[in-house]
This record gives C-alpha cells, sequence and structure tokens, in this order.
C-alpha cells in the first residue's frame, strides 16, 4: 500500500522509459509534468515505488503542454487521456507505458491484455475514454470506478470484483 514513510518515492516513465525519480514526504500526492521532455499524446506513468510491491499509478496521454494535476490514489491504477484526439486511451498505451520487471507498476501485460494487480482499483477517469483493443482483467479485490467512457468494443473487460458505473460503459460485441 501506499503509506507515508518518511520519505516517499515515485519514478516518472515516459513511453516506457524511466525519466525522473520524486522523493516527497508531504501529501496529497500530486505532480507537475514539464513540457521539456514530452510531447502530445506521449504516455506517461506516474507511479508510488514501493520496491515491486503495486500501489498507486497514473497512466495518461500528455497534453504537450504543462500538466499540474496528476494525482495519486492509493492502491488505484487511473487511466486518463490528457491529449484528447478522439482515441481515448488504450491497453496498447498501457503497454507503452508499462516497463518489463517493474513490480511496482499495478498491472501486467501480454500482448495488448491487461491483467491488474490483486488489490488494486481501477478508475477510468472523468470525461477521457479507455477503448480496449486487447483483453482486460481486474482481480475479485480490486474495484473498478467508471467516471468516464469505457468502450469495451470486441474485447472482454472481466470485473472480478465491484462496479461504480457513474459514466458511459459501451460494450458493442465484447463482454464485460
Amino acid at each position: 500500500s501506499n503509506s507515508s514513510a518518511a520519505s516517499d518515492v515515485y519514478k516518472r516513465q515516459i513511453n516506457g522509459v524511466y525519466q525522473q525519480t520524486y522523493t516527497t514526504d508531504s501529501s496529497p500526492y500530486s505532480f507537475t509534468v514539464n513540457t521539456s521532455d514530452i510531447s502530445a499524446g506521449d504516455i506517461i506513468t506516474i507511479y508510488y515505488d514501493d520496491d515491486d510491491s503495486p500501489g498507486a499509478c497514473i497512466v495518461t496521454r500528455a497534453t504537450g503542454t504543462d500538466q499540474t494535476d496528476l494525482d495519486l490514489v492509493a492502491d488505484t491504477l487511473i487511466i486518463r487521456d490528457d491529449y484528447g484526439g478522439g482515441s481515448g486511451i488504450k491497453n496498447s498505451d498501457l503497454v507503452t507505458g508499462k516497463v518489463a520487471g517493474e513490480g511496482d507498476i499495478p498491472y501486467s501485460v501480454s500482448g495488448n491484455d491487461v491483467t491488474v494487480a490483486s488489490g488494486i482499483d481501477v478508475q477510468v477517469y472523468s470525461g477521457d475514454t479507455y477503448t480496449l483493443d486487447g483483453n482486460t482483467t481486474v482481480s475479485s479485490t480490486g474495484q473498478v470506478i467508471v467516471n468516464g467512457t469505457v468502450d469495451v468494443g470486441g474485447y472482454t473487460f472481466t470485473a472480478n470484483g465491484t462496479s461504480d458505473i457513474n459514466g458511459t460503459l459501451r460494450i458493442g460485441t465484447g463482454v464485460y
């Protein structure tokens, strides 16, 4: 989990490549991303670094301008699309944001299939669209919170725990 120690460590990656470590001893855990090393549409992953124990994580497509509202939530994978452009953030973007062997990022990938770690909630950010281009599985101990839109398409979204749908769930020919 993400309890505050004397000093917590967070890491930021762009398109799956390590960029920066943040150290903080205060809450809330909110980060600013500057445009000096990011282009519009890049995949940004910020996560709690707890020696391979998955916890707080946000994955978003960058705006290309400074972003100051990248807030982490304990034991939650937040999926956002700050870039826009209509297509939303996809499983393939989560694949891009995942670094092989980094156990602190709370999901695993196989092809474009995404499996969220046990005990981790998934939140689709308000106003954003998560479009599956692979299957997604959330464990029975994780909650799915849809404040934006989930577009399942022809894939399977397996929510083994509870779901809180405050936004839109489009199933298409897929399965939820």
